[in-house]
């Protein structure tokens, strides 16, 4: 497993490009979490709302947890070139709301991007806590994510690595 290295330089512009890229090759499918936020833009939302794979709602999610009387929204959307365009359209850096960046613009209602392959997390973003965890399927994808940012922190497996399997059945 590779942890981001929040010390590091961020990951935007050309790498994050190059990251979404690499992400998108190897996927079937990503998602994001819709926490709700007031005041915010859903603009991101509606342009992916026809690719929608399946909207979860769950107390257990890639690094969060809480009480199952107030779950949280995960929306599972298919991986593809449409997708693909449009995240690079409104995605321009790995940690999408990043509150310690002033540079940082995020207005969107989705935060923390996940992807999936074979029905595993390959790599998992909680914005708002600079944290991202990367599963990479091969040494092959591993090879390119440090070509793209070589300053992943390797680190023992997470228990954090979840199946996408597990939800849409569990909390269908």
């Amino acid at each position: 497993m590779l942890t981001y290295n929040f010390e590091s330089p961020i990951i935007d512009g050309e790498a994050f490009s190059r990251l979404l890229d690499l992400c998108f090759r190897q996927s079937e499918y990503f998602s994001f979490s819709d926490h709700g936020i007031p005041n915010t833009d859903n603009t991101l939302q509606n342009r992916l709302s026809g690719y929608i794979y399946k909207d979860i709602s769950t107390s257990h999610w890639f690094n969060y947890i809480t009480l199952p009387e107030n779950p949280f929204n995960i929306i599972v959307y298919h991986a593809n070139s449409a997708t693909h365009a449009i995240l690079k359209e409104y995605c321009h850096r790995l940690l999408l709301f990043d509150s310690q960046c002033s540079s940082s613009s995020w207005n969107q209602t989705f935060e923390d991007l996940c992807f999936f392959t074979n029905d595993n997390l390959i790599l998992g973003t909680v914005s708002h806590e600079h944290m991202c965890e990367v599963f990479p399927p091969d040494d092959a994808f591993k090879n390119e994510l440090y070509d793209i940012y070589p300053h992943w922190k390797e680190a023992s497996d997470s228990t954090e690595q979840i199946k996408l399997s597990d939800y849409l059945t569990e909390h269908s």
